[in-house]
């Protein structure tokens, strides 16, 4: 009798633990429903704030005198807090390089220079940040969004490397 509660013992514990390693497996690869609709995903297909408005209209309106909404908007020129003026739009990562903000035709744009020979421009796409700190921006590039070089630092009223850039 007690034999047979020591084996009935280690087969509930050997099935559990085969249970365990199975669902784990599982959450670990990756292989559940939702994976099988993962796609990439592109501007166009996000809803926007407008498209809750009609059903909830006074949440809309309360909305924009948040600090949350302030948070995350399309960037445009009286958004991007920091300065486009020649002097005061330059952020240099070395000796060698920086990044220039610019205005365009087309748009606000950091420009990656390397021993004064453009590299890169990225767009202002979206601000992120109130700005009571700082605020960081985000450039769309192949569908998918990156973190532009320099973000503006609202305390020293200048531009500054981004998290994650090291300026030398």
């Amino acid at each position: 009798m007690i034999i047979l509660k020591k084996i009935d013992r280690s087969v509930i514990i050997f099935f559990i633990i085969s249970f365990l390693l199975f669902v784990f497996s599982k959450c670990i690869s990756g292989q559940d429903d939702n994976s099988k609709d993962h796609k990439n995903v592109k501007y166009e297909d996000f809803a926007g704030s407008e498209s809750c408005s009609s059903c909830h209209s006074s949440i809309y309106e309360d909305h924009f005198g948040t600090g949350h909404y302030h948070t995350s908007q399309p960037a445009s020129g009286k958004e991007i807090l920091g300065s486009f003026e020649p002097g005061r739009n330059t952020f240099m990562f070395n000796a060698l390089g920086k990044v220039v903000m610019e205005k365009r035709e087309d748009g606000y744009y950091q420009v990656e220079y390397l021993m004064d020979e453009e590299k890169r421009k990225s767009k202002f796409d979206i601000t992120i940040g109130s700005g009571k700190k700082g605020q960081s921006y985000l450039s769309w590039r192949n569908n998918s969004l990156i973190q532009m070089p320099v973000t503006y630092f609202t305390p020293e009223s200048t531009w500054s490397s981004s998290p994650g850039f090291n300026p030398q």
